[in-house]
């Protein structure tokens, strides 16, 4: 989505036609949250169980995709960078067992495959609102992308908590 933003006029305008190392920052800020996200695994989900985790991880999601399309600044632009990183990494990081964990024995190796794999669905998805925005000639045009990588995530943590409330799942 990174790509696509910078070839949205009013996403370089709106933060200054960032070059260089301001540029890299922004980019960087995904990965760099998710090397932060890698710490929080074993502790939330050893202590707190895995539906547990997952819900953490997309509340951190949401908040970020959500914090990114307010973003008024800079630095708010990048701290949301930095919790989506983080809440990615930890949702895959607790899920990815689970699914391996919960799916018939059969179907496994489908589960876990197809749970990696919507990452890059959702990439995709990203490009494509991101070129279906930026004709747009106000900060919409990559605020609405932005606040779509919550939705997921939003979608995730309300069905943890009906999995959660349930007692037959």
């Amino acid at each position: 989505m990174m790509n696509g933003l910078q070839a949205v006029n009013e996403w370089r305008t709106y933060f200054g036609t960032p070059k260089g190392a301001i540029l890299g920052l922004f980019n960087a800020a995904y990965p760099l949250g998710g090397v932060l996200g890698v710490f929080f695994i074993p502790t939330v989900s050893d202590r707190f169980g895995r539906k547990a985790g997952l819900a953490f991880g997309a509340a951190i999601s949401v908040l970020g995709g959500v914090l990114q399309a307010a973003s008024q600044n800079l630095a708010m632009f990048v701290i949301a960078r930095l919790l989506l990183g983080s809440g990615c990494v930890i949702t895959a990081g607790v899920g990815s067992p689970m699914i391996t964990e919960i799916a018939h024995p059969h179907q496994r190796t489908t589960a876990t495959a197809l749970f990696l794999t919507f990452y890059s669905f959702g990439s995709i998805v990203a490009g494509w609102t991101t070129f279906g925005t930026f004709r747009i000639n106000n900060s919409a045009a990559w605020r609405i992308p932005s606040g779509l990588q919550a939705l997921p995530s939003l979608i995730q943590l309300i069905g943890i908590w009906w999995w959660v409330l349930n007692p037959f799942l």
